[in-house]
């Protein structure tokens, strides 16, 4: 069968990642379901729980989304193992 070259690029582009310390890669897809909206600066959130700020005045730079799956924590386990 013969590969593209973006796949040939991704396929040694990810072989190379998973040799570098500290670094996790994303393998399949995002499960919505099991996803969460976290707030990423610590500061606005320590905020929101004093009551300085409220829920609406939250803008959507102020979450990341976060999604950990099963593959996400394997990847994680074999990288740092191997790292």
């Amino acid at each position: 069968m013969e590969k593209s070259s973006l796949a040939l690029f991704r396929r040694d582009f990810h072989k190379r990642l998973t040799r570098k310390r500290n670094v996790t890669l994303r393998l399949g897809y995002l499960d919505e379901e099991n996803g969460r909206s976290k707030i990423k600066d610590p500061k606005i959130e320590r905020k929101l729980i004093s009551g300085s700020i409220r829920v609406d005045e939250l803008e959507e730079a102020d979450y990341i989304y976060h999604a950990v799956t099963a593959q996400d924590i394997i990847s994680s386990i074999k990288i740092r193992w191997l790292g």
